[in-house]
This record gives C-alpha cells, structure tokens and sequence, in this order.
C-alpha cells in the first residue's frame, strides 16, 4: 500500500546525521543557497553506505535553487544519511517511508 512521499521540512548542515532510520525510497531533493555559498548534500545509504545522490550547486552559474526529482526513486536499503555544506545551504528531502 501506497504511503505517498514524505517532506523532511528544511534541513541545515546543523541537521546532518540519520534523516531517516529504516529502508526507504529517495524521491527527490530540493537543494538552495540563501546566501552567496556554493551548496552541497551529499545523500548516503546509511552512515558510509553507497552514495544515492551527490549534487554541488555553481551558484553564479546555476542559480540559487536546484530541485531533482526521480521517476521511479531510488531505494536506500539501510537508512538516508544526509549531509549539507556551505553556508546558508538549505535542503529538503522527499522520501516514502516503507
């Protein structure tokens, strides 16, 4: 049965650690800067487990915000590990919980 996706709220480098504690499906993540830092989430599956999405903004290049989303998700079998760099980075996590 279908949960639907969960938002994991604003996330700061202060947040990093465990995001979610149990096997899960990553379906998106909302990064942005809100100052003139280049942001960075590297998203693992579990502490030091495989990396499920790594992605650095260019802010002069890019933007200030980078949202991807994915089509079929892709399956954390341990845990979302997040972790956010550069100041004022923001990030927000769509995940289904299983």
């Amino acid at each position: 049965m279908a949960r639907g996706l969960v938002s994991s709220g604003k996330k700061l480098a202060a947040d990093n650690g465990a995001l979610v504690t149990a096997p899960c499906k990553l379906w998106g993540v909302n990064l942005l800067s809100v100052g003139a830092a280049d942001p960075k989430i590297i998203i693992t599956d579990g502490s030091s487990g495989t990396v499920l999405y790594e992605k650095e903004i260019d802010v002069d290049v890019e933007g200030l915000e980078r949202l991807d989303m994915f089509s079929k998700g892709v399956e954390a079998m341990i845990s979302i590990f997040i972790t956010i760099s550069g100041t004022n980075a923001e990030a927000v996590i769509y995940y289904e919980a299983r």
